[in-house]
């Protein structure tokens, strides 16, 4: 489950407690989801996944960095097909899953 690797990812980079999970997800119709399908010359499938974590302490860029490597290697871990990850600030990121993507992790 998505939601698993990203918790796993948390505590591993963030050292957050196991217990301290609160987590949504949501899926919408492709109508109700707007998105440039090739903003900033990414390209994303129409299986887009967007993972956004809120993070009550401030961390740092390695830090950041760390976490949205370990989403990535945990979501390939569990077989989700494809997952490139991006970052979108300093809050949050982005993960494509789909044929067209790839593991990677932002530079």
């Amino acid at each position: 489950m998505i939601a698993d690797g990203v918790h796993r990812a948390l505590h591993q980079a963030y050292n957050i407690p196991v217990d301290d999970r609160f987590q949504r997800a949501h899926q919408y119709d492709p109508e109700d989801l707007i998105y440039d399908s090739n903003h900033l010359g990414i390209q994303r499938s129409h299986d887009i996944g967007i993972v956004h974590c809120v993070a009550g302490n401030w961390r740092d860029t390695t830090t950041k960095k760390a976490l949205y490597k370990r989403v990535v290697e945990l979501l390939s871990e569990i077989q989700v097909s494809g997952v490139k990850m991006y970052r979108l600030s300093s809050q949050g990121m982005i993960a494509t899953t789909g044929p067209s993507a790839t593991a990677s992790h932002p530079k």
